[in-house]
């Protein structure tokens, strides 16, 4: 399975982008009861204009049983499956057909993961964008002035390898990353003849809670990459757009405020479950009165 590209896509060869030029590098997914999984090996296939080759392997992530899609020209596909779900994930090219037809046929889908890439071709596009996703990193361009921890891999003192910036925590929700594609690319093959000017700045995403999840489910490429305050200003910056986090992501917390109750004190909450209603019901009036009394003698 060739693992190498020779270039970005040729609209992507300049610095004047829009977010027409945005593309999905990887795409994590969550079917709940999907159906014939057999069904839906062969349409993910079909997606990609291949052969429905599936090879068996380990399951990942706490499934079973895994498939690995045969004849994928660059990147992957697998999906992993148990009783109640199914996990599909493509990379790299395999990801762009993948979510188009996940986002056709199970619109209600799930999204774990997702990077959204930007290419360039440009000579000395890299040292150029890393300094300015560094900048809007540690001069505080998420809300509230809060710095953006950064860190690099690569070869920073021949540069020769290729360098990578990370703007964003191994753990964090979004993670900025500016590296030199072109070089990564001329490692795994020399012949590959990929640009050596050749950029990526990749948003890599992975919302932690079921409505980031089913939000980013529906977002477009250019919707995705405001998905944090920080996110959203490096999109702003290249993409000369104006841009901010998406309402639609911090909204729980006003319009839902039962669903952080019950993440924060989940125990408590399980604990009333166990209860007869009425009891549970008495409980809770039982404290709602209490807070009132609290109140009144403090005022």
């Amino acid at each position: 399975m060739p693992s190498t590209s020779s270039g970005p896509p040729s609209s992507n060869r300049g610095a004047n982008w829009s977010t027409d030029d945005l593309h999905w590098d990887w795409y994590q997914a969550t079917l709940s009861a999907p159906g014939d999984v057999s069904s839906l090996l062969r349409a993910l296939s079909g997606a990609l204009g291949l052969a429905p080759e599936w090879v068996p392997g380990k399951g990942l992530y706490g499934y079973t049983v895994g498939y690995r899609l045969e004849g994928v020209p660059a990147g992957s596909v697998q999906v992993f499956v148990r009783p109640d779900d199914v996990h599909v994930q493509a990379s790299s090219s395999a990801a762009i057909p993948v979510a188009a037809y996940l986002r056709a046929t199970w619109p209600d889908h799930r999204v774990s993961r997702a990077d959204v890439a930007l290419d360039t071709d440009d000579a000395g596009s890299f040292d150029r964008l890393w300094r300015q996703v560094h900048g809007l990193a540690r001069n505080g361009a998420e809300g509230g002035g809060r710095k953006v921890s950064t860190s690099t891999a690569g070869d920073w003192i021949d540069g020769e390898k290729g360098r990578t910036l990370y703007a964003g925590g191994v753990s964090s929700r979004a993670r900025v990353v500016v590296y030199e594609k072109g070089l990564e690319q001329l490692g795994k093959d020399p012949a590959c003849g990929a640009s050596r000017d050749w950029t990526r700045v990749e948003w890599r995403l992975r919302p932690d809670t079921p409505e980031g999840k089913t939000w980013l489910g529906k977002a477009t490429p250019a919707e995705a990459v405001g998905f944090t305050p920080f996110t959203a200003a490096v999109a702003s910056a290249l993409l000369a757009v104006g841009m901010s986090a998406p309402d639609a992501v911090r909204r729980f917390a006003s319009q839902d405020p039962l669903y952080w109750m019950v993440r924060q004190y989940r125990r408590s909450v399980l604990d009333l479950l166990d209860l007869d209603p009425l009891d549970a019901m008495l409980r809770l009036a039982d404290l709602v009165q209490l807070v009132d009394e609290t109140a009144t003698t403090r005022a």
